[in-house]
């Protein structure tokens, strides 16, 4: 029988040694030395012991744990790993007791013990460690820290010191080895907060034993270790030994995204025609919503909002972004497509959906509504590169006469008297370029940046770098380039049923040989570039910024005045290049203008989906208590935005 679930509360001591703090006690032996065979660099051992933690109150988590501990020539590692769970009405597949096993033996095949529990212990769990950076220091944790309260989803536990902290801890002489284990204890827990008032947990480290006479005695030992969730104990040492990826810090590598996105998809699929089609589906357009709305939709949890009642605003804001894509909302079961974390509660799914939620740092901590995609030494905004391709999929673009005039039911009515016709001039690279010179109109005109926290200096270069940073731009780009892989994977007939999100990012990413077995490209596709390698490329020629010239080659059209001039002009019959660009630009730069001014005239409309009347807008033209002249100011400044920052930032992409 398992006592402990019987009663959880009934005291049983895992030691004779008092404890003041729910982990003192559990790591041990302080003075233990594993007989290291020459040439190795870690040796491992599993079944030191098993103990009861009650972490009920700290992180969630209570149950029987295993104890174990591994030391190289860099690190140690204590772990304890549960085995037998406590946890009142949720279970999570380990309210069992289990067989214990030595998971690990023998020496590392790296030279860093953290990483090599990584390459092993952490990958057959399903977990990852998140790097973090507090006051110049580079440390690991699991889970994510800003669980509140605090929960450690992966049951396990680790304490890493460096190997020189480990070799100077000294029993005190008045412990009695022979009565009890010295083992490792904590002292002075607190709150504290890096530079960036992050908070984290830190304690000091000790050790507690026996004397003869039977009384406690703790001698501390000068070591200092920080933790989120009492997931990860590291010491700053040990911290700055290691080398690892990101994991749930909001920056996922390609392979993660790829698998993230097919871990949605075999969720929210099912063959049984009883259960309700739309509940379960996973079609490229409603995979891509589904995640999509958590980001730029109205289950958003956007981390920049600093109101009384940020749940309410987050919603009110998400209800304005769902409403940018109408034909989107349309479809069937729309308001039931978002990732439901009651269908995520096993660890390896619970692991997927904090990723996707996860917030990357953009220009504060975890201050973007959607984690970092990295590919080839760049951050790009995954949120990005869902809107965008959302925004192109309702609505296509190019060839002009696809979207000269489009047509209304392709976008919100609010939008219809600014006018912003075009569903990316909000989701992608317009938008962030054109932002700056209205939000830095207002601070020249009123002196108060509009921006309530992580405020840019006060120059232009900063308002521009603020609101178009790389990450930005590159998930713009990239929403296009994972459209023409879709149309490529599309338009081949034998994959018609049978395409997901998951094929085109891996067609896009990794290339067609990469593919499901079931999924293949035209011998002859439509689209010549498809894949990351050509991104600038794609994105360049769909905008009108590249141009085939007709001998094998392209020219950069900006270069050239005459082209140049037709494409920024309005589209006709008579100028079929033409993007409109002067137009679009200045005209955004008026709804933002009047997002910013008139707040709470403009909002209710853009959450009800309905037209904003014209009387209202907010127009430059009106202005007279700016001491330039208007006009001239901002379409300076939208010039200088578009053509001086943007555009060679691109062209130094392609050419």
């Amino acid at each position: 029988m398992n006592i402990r679930q019987k009663n959880p509360e009934i005291a049983l001591s895992n030691t004779v040694i008092a404890k003041t703090h729910f982990l003192d006690n559990v790591f041990g032996s302080a003075n233990y030395t594993p007989d290291i065979a020459s040439g190795t660099t870690t040796q491992w051992t599993s079944g030191l012991g098993k103990k009861f933690i009650d972490g009920r109150n700290e992180m969630g988590l209570a149950g029987i744990f295993e104890t174990g501990m591994g030391i190289s020539n860099n690190d140690v590692t204590f772990f304890a790993s549960l085995i037998d769970e406590y946890r009142p009405g949720i279970t999570l597949g380990r309210s069992q007791v289990k067989e214990s096993k030595p998971d690990l033996g023998g020496k590392s095949q790296t030279d860093s013990l953290t990483a090599e529990m990584k390459r092993s212990w952490f990958k057959d769990r399903n977990f990852a460690l998140q790097k973090q950076e507090l006051s110049g220091s580079t440390f690991y944790i699991m889970d994510q820290k800003t669980l509140d309260p605090p929960t450690n989803i992966s049951g396990q536990i680790n304490l890493v010191i460096s190997k020189s902290e480990y070799d100077s801890i000294a029993i005190p002489s008045n412990l009695d080895t022979t009565i009890h284990t010295p083992l490792l204890s904590f002292q002075n827990f607190s709150m504290e907060a890096d530079n960036n008032q992050v908070p984290y947990r830190k304690a000091a480290l000790k050790v507690n034993g026996a004397s003869s006479s039977g009384t406690k005695t703790t001698a501390g030992l000068g070591v200092d270790l920080l933790t989120f969730n009492y997931g990860m104990l590291n010491s700053e040492a040990a911290g700055n030994v290691v080398d690892l990826e990101s994991a749930l810090s909001g920056i996922l590598d390609i392979d993660e995204i790829i698998s993230a996105i097919k871990v949605v998809e075999d969720i929210y699929f099912v063959t049984d025609d009883s259960i309700t089609d739309f509940l379960f589906d996973r079609t490229v357009d409603e995979t891509c919503a589904r995640i999509r709305r958590h980001y730029y939709g109205f289950y958003v949890d956007d981390p920049k909002t600093s109101v009384l009642n940020p749940e309410i605003t987050d919603r009110l804001k998400g209800e304005v972004l769902d409403n940018t894509l109408p034909l989107a909302q349309a479809k069937s079961g729309y308001g039931f497509r978002y990732l439901d974390v009651l269908f995520f509660l096993t660890p390896r799914k619970f692991i997927t959906y904090k990723q996707l939620t996860s917030n990357a740092n953009e220009n504060g901590i975890q201050d973007n509504p959607s984690p970092y995609l990295k590919y080839g030494g760049k951050k790009i905004d995954f949120g990005q590169i869902l809107y965008g391709f959302e925004s192109i999929f309702f609505q296509p673009h190019y060839p002009p006469s696809e979207i000269f005039p489009p047509d209304s039911s392709t976008y919100s009515q609010t939008y219809e008297n600014f006018p912003v016709h075009l569903v990316n001039d909000l989701a992608g690279w317009l938008a962030n370029i054109v932002i700056p010179v209205t939000d830095f109109f207002i601070l020249e005109q009123t002196g108060t940046s509009p921006y309530k926290e992580n405020t840019p200096a006060s120059n232009f270069d900063a308002y521009y770098e603020y609101s178009a940073p790389h990450a930005d731009l590159y998930g713009n780009a990239d929403a296009i380039g994972i459209y023409q892989a879709y149309q490529v994977l599309n338009e081949f007939a034998p994959n018609e049923g049978k395409l997901r999100l998951s094929d085109v990012f891996t067609l896009y990413y990794k290339g067609e040989s990469e593919l499901r077995p079931e999924i293949n490209i035209s011998v002859s596709p439509s689209q010549p570039f498809y894949t990351v390698t050509n991104r600038c490329k794609v994105f360049s020629l769909y905008f009108g910024f590249l141009a085939d010239d007709s001998a094998g080659g392209y020219i950069w059209v900006p270069d050239n005045q005459t082209l140049w001039d037709k494409v920024k002009a309005p589209y006709s019959i008579s100028n079929p290049t033409g993007k409109d660009y002067d137009n679009r630009l200045f005209k955004f730069s008026e709804f933002w203008l009047t997002r910013r001014k008139l707040f709470l005239f403009i909002e209710p409309a853009l959450v009800a989906d309905s037209k904003y009347h014209e009387f209202f807008i907010s127009r430059f033209s009106n202005i007279n208590d700016f001491d330039q002249p208007v006009l001239e100011w901002v379409k300076s400044k939208l010039s200088e935005s578009f053509e001086s920052k943007f555009l060679p930032f691109v062209k130094n992409l392609v050419i």
